[in-house]
């Protein structure tokens, strides 16, 4: 069972992504409240994390458990959690850029 898995059949990808996002800051909270915390309010650095790993995940399609290929760069899934889909401060199919500055 993946706690973080949305079908996409019958769904446009924005609709997906938006889905997504909802179930991991559902399951963000079941974390917190199995550390035994109440809230994020005082905990940012916790939350910052914790939503940024379970969004990633959710977008790549892995399980909680795969969190840990994060942080091994020869897992044969690593690759799969920094594709463009799985990024989730982009939209699936554009670039971020820098514009030139004009001074």
């Amino acid at each position: 069972m993946n706690p973080l898995a949305v079908p996409t059949e019958g769904i446009d990808e924005l609709t997906w992504r938006a889905r997504v996002i909802k179930k991991t800051s559902h399951t963000a909270r079941v974390l917190l409240h199995t550390w035994g915390e109440r809230d994020f309010n005082g905990k940012p650095l916790l939350f910052k994390f914790t939503s940024w790993f379970l969004e990633t995940l959710g977008l790549a399609g892995l399980t909680l458990p795969d969190v840990r290929h994060f942080f091994d760069p020869y897992s044969p899934v690593y690759a799969s959690a920094h594709t463009a889909r799985a990024r989730p401060d982009r939209p699936s199919g554009t670039l971020r850029t820098r514009r030139a500055s004009t001074a």
